[in-house]
Protein backbone atom coordinates (compact mmCIF):
# COMPACT_ATOMS: atom_id res chain seq x y z
CA UNK A 1 0.00 0.00 0.00
CA UNK A 2 1.46 3.06 -0.81
CA UNK A 3 0.31 7.13 0.43
CA UNK A 4 1.48 9.69 -2.53
CA UNK A 5 1.23 12.99 -0.92
CA UNK A 6 0.89 15.39 -3.92
CA UNK A 7 0.28 18.42 -5.64
CA UNK A 8 -0.01 18.53 -9.35
CA UNK A 9 1.51 22.90 -9.70
CA UNK A 10 4.67 21.50 -7.71
CA UNK A 11 7.35 21.21 -9.97
CA UNK A 12 9.11 18.49 -7.92
CA UNK A 13 5.77 16.29 -7.72
CA UNK A 14 5.84 17.12 -11.59
CA UNK A 15 9.11 15.12 -11.99
CA UNK A 16 8.23 12.27 -9.79
CA UNK A 17 5.23 10.97 -10.19
CA UNK A 18 6.00 9.86 -14.14
CA UNK A 19 8.88 7.84 -11.57
CA UNK A 20 6.46 6.32 -9.66
CA UNK A 21 4.26 5.31 -12.37
CA UNK A 22 6.90 4.02 -13.90
CA UNK A 23 7.95 1.79 -11.40
CA UNK A 24 4.75 0.70 -10.87
CA UNK A 25 4.60 -0.80 -14.24
CA UNK A 26 7.33 -3.15 -13.63
CA UNK A 27 4.99 -4.34 -10.94
CA UNK A 28 2.58 -7.83 -10.71
CA UNK A 29 -0.64 -5.99 -11.64
CA UNK A 30 -2.70 -6.23 -8.55
CA UNK A 31 0.55 -5.94 -6.61
CA UNK A 32 0.27 -2.04 -5.29
CA UNK A 33 -2.60 -0.13 -4.73
CA UNK A 34 -1.30 3.69 -4.75
CA UNK A 35 -3.89 6.36 -2.50
CA UNK A 36 -3.31 9.84 -3.47
CA UNK A 37 -3.37 12.22 -0.36
CA UNK A 38 -4.09 15.90 -2.75
CA UNK A 39 -2.80 19.26 -1.94
CA UNK A 40 -4.70 20.83 -4.59
CA UNK A 41 -6.23 23.73 -4.18
CA UNK A 42 -9.28 22.84 -5.69
CA UNK A 43 -11.64 18.86 -6.44
CA UNK A 44 -11.62 20.12 -10.22
CA UNK A 45 -7.35 20.68 -9.93
CA UNK A 46 -7.39 17.31 -8.41
CA UNK A 47 -9.81 15.72 -10.61
CA UNK A 48 -7.87 16.77 -13.57
CA UNK A 49 -4.60 15.35 -12.28
CA UNK A 50 -6.43 12.30 -11.58
CA UNK A 51 -7.72 11.92 -15.09
CA UNK A 52 -4.04 12.42 -16.81
CA UNK A 53 -2.58 9.17 -14.90
CA UNK A 54 -1.98 6.02 -16.62
CA UNK A 55 -3.80 3.70 -14.05
CA UNK A 56 -6.41 4.24 -11.96
CA UNK A 57 -5.25 5.57 -8.07
CA UNK A 58 -7.89 5.36 -5.26
CA UNK A 59 -7.67 9.32 -4.20
CA UNK A 60 -9.39 10.42 -0.91
CA UNK A 61 -11.67 13.89 -1.93
CA UNK A 62 -9.97 17.03 -0.75
CA UNK A 63 -12.89 17.86 1.52
CA UNK A 64 -12.86 14.04 3.56
CA UNK A 65 -11.32 14.79 6.86
CA UNK A 66 -9.07 11.83 6.59
CA UNK A 67 -7.32 14.24 3.66
CA UNK A 68 -6.30 15.92 6.72
CA UNK A 69 -5.91 13.45 9.23
CA UNK A 70 -3.46 11.40 6.86
CA UNK A 71 -1.64 15.14 6.28
CA UNK A 72 -1.34 15.90 10.27
CA UNK A 73 -0.42 12.32 10.69
CA UNK A 74 2.29 12.11 8.40
CA UNK A 75 3.63 15.69 8.57
CA UNK A 76 3.73 15.91 4.54
CA UNK A 77 1.99 18.49 2.96
CA UNK A 78 2.58 21.87 0.99
CA UNK A 79 4.29 24.61 2.66
CA UNK A 80 1.31 26.71 1.95
CA UNK A 81 -1.00 24.64 4.10
CA UNK A 82 0.87 24.38 7.27
CA UNK A 83 -1.64 26.73 9.37
CA UNK A 84 -4.42 24.79 7.92
CA UNK A 85 -2.88 21.54 8.97
CA UNK A 86 -1.87 22.61 12.32
CA UNK A 87 1.01 19.73 12.35
CA UNK A 88 5.03 20.04 12.50
CA UNK A 89 5.65 19.20 8.58
CA UNK A 90 8.26 16.68 8.59
CA UNK A 91 8.22 15.90 4.80
CA UNK A 92 6.99 18.30 1.59
CA UNK A 93 6.20 17.08 -1.34
CA UNK A 94 6.06 14.84 -3.15
CA UNK A 95 6.49 12.41 -0.54
CA UNK A 96 5.69 8.70 -0.83
CA UNK A 97 5.26 6.21 2.45
CA UNK A 98 5.01 2.81 1.68
CA UNK A 99 3.52 0.31 3.96
CA UNK A 100 4.23 -3.72 3.21
CA UNK A 101 1.88 -4.90 5.82
CA UNK A 102 -1.59 -3.80 4.31
CA UNK A 103 -1.06 0.10 6.49
CA UNK A 104 0.29 -1.69 9.96
CA UNK A 105 3.51 0.16 9.84
CA UNK A 106 4.98 2.35 7.39
CA UNK A 107 8.18 3.71 5.61
CA UNK A 108 9.85 5.92 8.54
CA UNK A 109 11.40 7.92 5.82
CA UNK A 110 9.28 8.75 2.49
CA UNK A 111 10.87 8.61 -0.54
CA UNK A 112 10.59 12.05 -2.67
CA UNK A 113 11.69 13.68 -5.94
CA UNK A 114 15.23 12.56 -5.49
CA UNK A 115 14.56 8.55 -6.43
CA UNK A 116 14.39 7.25 -9.37
CA UNK A 117 12.00 4.61 -10.84
CA UNK A 118 14.47 2.04 -9.84
CA UNK A 119 14.66 3.19 -6.07
CA UNK A 120 11.12 3.37 -6.25
CA UNK A 121 10.28 -0.09 -7.43
CA UNK A 122 12.93 -1.78 -5.05
CA UNK A 123 11.59 0.04 -2.21
CA UNK A 124 7.75 -1.42 -2.55
CA UNK A 125 9.40 -4.76 -4.05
Amino acid sequence: LLLYFNMSVCPDCQGFTPKLEEALTDLPVGSCDVVLVSSESSMSDQFRFVSKLSKAWATIPLDDPLTMMLKRSFGAFAGSEADAVGAPRRAGLPSLYISKDGGKTWSAKPLDETASADDIKNAII
